[in-house]
């Protein structure tokens, strides 16, 4: 029986091992305060920023384009408008 045991203390050990590396390389839920987004109030501002934030590829462009910061929101307007007749 010794055996046994020593296998499902192996497999018990190795779960155990595969839940902790799964835990530690999934991404956290909210990383972004949904509360604090001034996207959902403003459609055209929230255009923009989905627009802006799909052309350029990158993630923080959205959350930076809908507070604003850096005047990222101005930039992103020009870089979508970029090239089009005024």
């Amino acid at each position: 029986m010794t055996g046994f045991w020593k296998h499902v203390a192996y497999i018990c050990s190795l779960l155990v091992i595969l839940n902790n590396i799964s835990v530690a390389f999934t991404r956290p839920g909210q990383e972004w305060d949904i509360h604090n987004n001034p996207c959902i109030y403003y459609d055209m501002k929230a255009e923009v920023c989905q627009r802006c934030a799909k052309q350029t590829k990158s993630p923080i462009v959205y959350p930076m384009c809908c507070n604003n910061e850096e005047k990222v929101y101005h930039w992103c307007v020009k870089y979508i408008h970029y090239g089009r007749d005024a």
